[in-house]
């Protein structure tokens, strides 16, 4: 009888460090990253197209993440439908790269292209846009969305 009970204790012990360890494998694939976009260097409070739209991309997870070229998702384009804008950033920054934990990488690029572009593309419909980044993983990660209006407001 204390041998079966023994082997139960054992058998218990073993399943739970098994589930343990591979909760730990399972969780060096899952990755964190902390995306966010904002207008720098207004003049004033007005809008005048000297601002940078400058990305902050932070690796929050537990492992390293290697990250492709941030881009811009516009919600609504002139057929109605999302779209994306990717730009060259004023960075030496190579992609795609890898961020360690806690590394923050900053890319911006000057609001006047997004402004051109925007007008390009025809994109009256369009409300918001949001910056994106990808993991080799292919995982998107979206920051917060800001208004199109102040862009295509100023001529």
């Amino acid at each position: 009888m204390n041998s079966d009970l023994i082997s139960i204790v054992a058998l218990v012990i073993s399943g739970i460090a098994l589930f343990l360890e591979i909760r730990r494998e399972q969780s060096l694939f899952i990755g964190k990253v902390d995306v966010t976009i904002a207008l720098e260097n207004p003049q004033d409070g007005e809008f005048t197209h000297d601002e940078q739209l400058v990305f902050r991309i932070t690796n929050i997870g537990k492992t390293p993440r290697i990250i492709h070229r941030p881009f811009i998702e516009v919600d609504k384009g002139a057929d109605g439908k999302k779209f994306e804008m990717s730009f060259e950033f004023n960075t030496n920054n190579e992609f795609p790269k890898q961020l360690e934990r806690g590394q923050l990488e900053e890319v911006w690029i000057e609001s006047y292209f997004i402004y051109n572009r925007l007008k390009r593309m025809n994109s009256s419909k369009a409300k918001r846009f949001r910056g994106v980044v990808v993991d080799t993983f292919g995982k998107k990660y979206y920051s917060k969305p800001l208004l199109v209006e102040p862009f295509m407001n100023t001529d």
